[in-house]
């Protein structure tokens, strides 16, 4: 929730009160899920989010379903992508294109760059401190703006 709050609400405490008194939740600019969730359509919000983690697990499949081996689905994976999932929403918004494969193609993307360089995501390359999670996510920005 620390990640995806944010992207929903810059005033949580507020928007929740303004909830309990049935009253109409004001836009809230730079929070890229805020409309969907003042239009009460939560099910797009979990779409986008769907297509954001299976394009991870599609593009990067070993690194998945081995935990215990790459820093992916650990904090410092899931950080990187949740704080670089505003660039990428803007990005496919703009393009009419929220889909898997908009996703993938900025994860693959990610993936040759990271080839290129001779890394991987393990904890050899990517700490586990917001260093690790900045690098991971300035990566995917990277990639974005390459569109």
């Amino acid at each position: 929730m620390k990640f995806l709050l944010p992207l929903i609400s810059s005033e949580r405490d507020v928007d929740m009160n303004l909830l309990k008194q049935n009253k109409a939740l004001p836009v809230r600019n730079g929070c890229i899920f805020n409309e969907y969730f003042r239009k009460d359509q939560d099910s797009t919000i979990l779409k986008i989010l769907l297509n954001v983690f299976q394009s991870a697990r599609n593009t990067w499949p070993q690194e998945w379903e081995d935990p215990d081996s790459y820093v992916l689905t650990k904090t410092m994976g899931f950080s990187g992508i949740m704080r670089a999932l505003p660039d990428m929403y803007l990005k496919g918004r703009q393009s009419r294109n929220l889909s898997e494969e908009y996703f993938r193609t900025i994860f693959e993307a990610v993936k040759k760059d990271m080839s290129k360089r001779k890394i991987s995501l393990t904890s050899d390359f990517f700490s586990a401190s917001a260093s690790g999670e900045a690098e991971f996510r300035n990566m995917i920005q990277a990639s974005v703006l390459q569109l």
